[in-house]
């Protein structure tokens, strides 16, 4: 929910394991720099320290992963407590952590709320013009720009694609930042990095100059920081100026909130014809498009996943939340679903398994007028398929669609990386469909390729808790994404 929308979602927990339940989703939020109010019970005050059932060190356990971790100790305090834990978590964007001792929680309160008036009326601030007036230089004189927008442009979108088109700047994005720009934009090249293309990797080695926007420039988006060379000039803009400077030394930093010191960056760039050694971007790019097509509309049983990932992009409609859990078909979906307008939301950073299902109900919730929907692998959906009874409980229209190849495809992906036989890998086959049937959803088995779009049409049409179980090719992962499968090797 923080990460759909920016604004704090909170999550209550017990003392003990239930704590410790919430790691996960603690991480997650804290690595994708997601507001989160974490509350957890503790024991009395009285017992502490002396062993008592399910006492554990919470403020250790939270402490290395959050941004305010303190507990409430009387009533009277507890307000101010929990007020400057909301203050700090979007402040800071990142996760508070309250401990309440279970006496304490059956005190009355002795005064209200602490509204947010008045405590977190902030402004945005653009980086300072001298910075600036050097970043548009080097941008006007480079011969190869190139913009890499992260998440963190989210609200720069429009006036970071007047800045690409006065250079004629291919625009990249991350799996997370996917769905930014549509596909249809002419400068729109795609995802960049582990999860990307080919084509947005080409263009962030061969740039001459990187604007980076709201991007934390990570393993995952950086190929394992081989994708960008000492003699590329970048330009960094982040509102974290910890950021800024990471993990390559940077020509500009421009410390500021992305949407101001965009739009302050576009008056200071010339006008006039787009002069650059780049070529034809269309071109290059329907070169691509044609290595893609092949796979995503063979229409061969097994069902490839590339086949699959057409299907949605044809189907579903322009205002989709999508969910990605983690898994291959998370590849497949960030490297070549082409987006329309669709939101998309992902463990990125942690890459947690068994995010897409509950990551698809908080879309639910904060978005009920638009479809939500859970792209996830058959390994992802058996971590949480507990969150399908809160689906049937609460009535949500989630569309579940499962990758089920039956076996950890990214796992098997990265033995193939490193010359290894797969190992423990292998999954039963599980009719995921059944399952959802036994607790109260929809569900329908989907193993022939010209019946897909119909189910998915037909789940959307539901207004209801559905399940698409489609049967996919084994031999389809990330090394053969864009080549002929190869065999399998069993061991």
């Amino acid at each position: 929910y923080g990460k759909l929308t920016g604004e704090p979602a909170a999550c209550i927990a017990t003392a003990g394991p239930g704590a410790v339940g919430l790691m996960p989703g603690v991480y997650d939020a804290q690595y994708d720099r997601a507001p989160m109010l974490a509350i957890t019970g503790q024991v009395r005050r009285s017992w502490q320290y002396e062993g008592a059932w399910q006492e554990i060190d919470a403020h250790a356990l939270f402490e290395p992963v959050t941004v305010f971790n303190a507990a409430a100790e009387t009533a009277a305090q507890a307000p101010a407590v929990f007020a400057n834990a909301l203050q700090t978590a979007v402040g800071k964007q990142g996760v508070a952590h309250v401990q309440v001792p279970s006496d304490l929680q059956m005190m009355e309160a002795v005064s209200g709320p602490i509204r947010p008036q008045g405590h977190m009326n902030w402004s945005q601030a653009a980086a300072g013009d001298d910075s600036l007036r050097q970043a548009a230089r080097l941008l006007a004189g480079a011969s190869r720009p190139v913009i890499l927008m992260g998440w963190g442009a989210r609200e720069a979108r429009e006036p970071l694609l007047q800045v690409a088109h006065r250079l004629g700047a291919p625009v990249l994005t991350t799996c997370r930042s996917k769905g930014l720009l549509p596909a249809s934009e002419p400068l729109s090249m795609g995802v960049v990095g582990h999860y990307g293309t080919p084509l947005a990797d080409h263009f962030l080695r061969e740039a001459d100059t990187i604007l980076v926007v709201g991007c934390s420039l990570s393993q995952n988006t950086t190929h394992e920081w081989r994708l960008i060379q000492p003699q590329q000039q970048l330009i960094q803009i982040d509102n974290d100026r910890s950021r800024i400077g990471q993990h390559y030394a940077v020509a500009v930093g421009l410390w500021g909130d992305a949407a101001p010191t965009v739009r302050r960056l576009v008056t200071l760039l010339p006008e006039g014809p787009v002069a650059n050694e780049w070529g034809d971007l269309h071109a290059r790019k329907s070169e691509f498009m044609a290595q893609v097509n092949p796979k995503a509309t063979d229409q061969s049983v097994p069902i490839k996943p590339q086949f699959v990932v057409r299907t949605l992009q044809e189907t579903l409609p322009a205002d989709a939340v999508i969910a990605l859990d983690v898994g291959d078909h998370a590849y497949f979906m960030c490297q070549q679903y082409e987006p329309k307008g669709e939101k998309f939301v992902t463990s990125y950073h942690l890459a947690s398994m068994g995010f897409g299902l509950p990551a698809a109900l908080a879309a639910c919730l904060a978005y009920p007028e638009r479809p939500a929907v859970a792209v996830v692998g058959d390994g992802g959906l058996a971590i949480s398929l507990g969150e399908m009874i809160t689906l049937v409980e609460h009535n949500l229209p989630v569309t579940i669609v499962c990758f089920n190849n039956a076996r950890l495809g990214m796992m098997n992906s990265d033995e193939e990386r490193l010359a290894l036989p797969p190992f423990f890998t292998e999954l039963p086959q599980v009719s995921f469909a059944q399952v959802a049937q036994s607790v109260g959803l929809l569900g329908a088995r989907v193993e022939q390729p010209a019946v897909l779009a119909d189910a998915i049409h037909q789940a959307l049409a539901a207004k209801m808790p559905y399940l698409i179980d489609v049967a996919i090719d084994p031999l389809e992962r990330e090394s053969t994404a864009l080549e002929p499968a190869r065999a399998e090797v069993r061991v």
